[in-house]
């Protein structure tokens, strides 16, 4: 709900502009989102209710959904090709 409005008032301002490889891309990232956030469902809810109540492992249980969630949507966005490597490698670049 809230990324549709974010969109509408950050392209009234002028803030947002989009083109044509995002429109293209847009239902492929809802459709990775989608998958990663049915793994994490899935891990969250079968797999790791298994550990302990401890503080300590609920701060592991976080860091374990944090990272899969980056690594398998990682994995997604190559997959459906909505951003190379050598792309993604750019961004991250540190610029001197």
């Amino acid at each position: 709900i809230i990324g549709p409005f974010l969109y509408f008032i950050l392209r009234k301002r002028g803030h947002l502009q989009t083109d044509l490889q995002l429109i293209k891309n847009t239902g492929k990232i809802l459709l990775a989102s989608i998958i990663m956030g049915a793994l994490l469902w899935a891990l969250s809810n079968f797999i790791l209710p298994s550990l302990e109540e401890s503080t300590l492992s609920k701060i592991m249980e976080i860091g374990i959904l944090v990272t899969t969630g980056l690594v398998f949507y990682g994995i997604l966005v190559q997959v459906f090709g909505i951003i190379q490597y050598s792309q993604l490698k750019a961004l991250f670049k540190l610029r001197s």
